[in-house]
Formats: structure tokens, C-alpha cells, sequence
């Protein structure tokens, strides 16, 4: 793992330790490398080419990175791996839920 200093994307600061963030989130990329006949994910332009994770980019700093990825984990498993595994259909939140749907909005601009 590299190590690169820049500028946070997120709070701005500068001169610090970037961390790679996914830009798809990891428990998602798991889920359809969990879910696929061959076990992988392909790349959409190459597709006889195996990807063995998701597009990360130098994004954030550890702060930041770890804000949304408490929110994240908590996404997936109290609400992303229970509903796909039709084990609920309702959940109750808190505040994290903004987090999380911050860091999709977030990543995707």
C-alpha cells in the first residue's frame, strides 16, 4: 500500500495521509463476488479480464474514511446483508443512516 499525501476530499485538509476508498462499497463488491457463478467480478470493458475488488481512488483522509465507514458497516449489516438474505423488511435507525447515505451521495458526485 502506498503512501500519498494530499488533499481530503471531503474535509479539506491538507497534507495528510489520503486512505483508498471504494468508490462502490466494499460489502457490495462482496456480495456479487459472493453471488456470481464464477465467484469474480469482471471488468466492463474487458470482460474476460477477473477484477478482484472495486475502483478505489485516494480520496479521504483517515477521519473521514472512518465516518462513513462506521456508517457503512452498520448499513450492511443491519439493513444491505438482512433484507438481500429476506430476513427484514423494516429496520429502525439513527443517525448513522444520514452518514450512510451521505457517503453513497458522495461518492457517486
Amino acid at each position: 500500500m502506498s503512501e500519498i499525501k494530499g488533499i481530503c476530499a471531503l474535509c479539506k485538509k491538507e497534507n495528510v495521509f489520503l486512505e483508498e476508498s471504494h468508490i462502490i462499497q466494499k460489502f457490495v463488491t462482496r456480495r456479487i463476488k459472493k453471488k456470481s457463478v464464477t465467484g469474480f467480478i469482471r471488468n466492463l470493458f474487458e470482460p474476460n479480464k477477473v477484477i478482484q475488488d472495486s475502483e478505489k481512488e485516494y480520496l479521504l483522509c483517515s477521519k473521514c474514511e472512518g465516518r462513513f465507514g462506521i456508517a457503512e458497516t452498520l448499513f450492511a449489516n443491519e439493513v444491505f446483508h438482512p433484507f438481500k438474505d429476506n430476513k427484514i423488511y423494516l429496520f429502525d435507525y439513527d443517525t448513522w443512516l444520514n452518514y450512510f447515505i451521505y457517503s453513497v451521495s458522495w461518492r457517486t458526485i
